[in-house]
């Protein structure tokens, strides 16, 4: 994305959907709370599905990684 993305977990519902926050979803706003599924053949989270509205996913987008937090944190 040309303007820059960035997503934070804030809770795991399952091991192939997560709840998160994220900002320039919607451009130049902060989106709270809104659903991802993994839809990735190997479930490995290369491809995932947006909550573009409560309920609702779209379409499939490619996911180029992870942060993960430290062992122990």
């Amino acid at each position: 994305m040309p303007l820059g993305h960035v997503a934070v977990v804030s809770d795991v519902v399952t091991d192939r959907e997560v709840i998160v926050n994220h900002a320039n979803w919607h451009r130049n706003k902060v989106s709270l709370k809104m659903g991802v599924k993994d839809v990735s053949k190997n479930n490995d989270w290369t491809l995932v599905r947006v909550e573009s509205h409560p309920g609702r996913y779209g379409s499939f987008y490619p996911v180029n990684g992870f942060i993960y937090p430290k062992v122990g944190e």
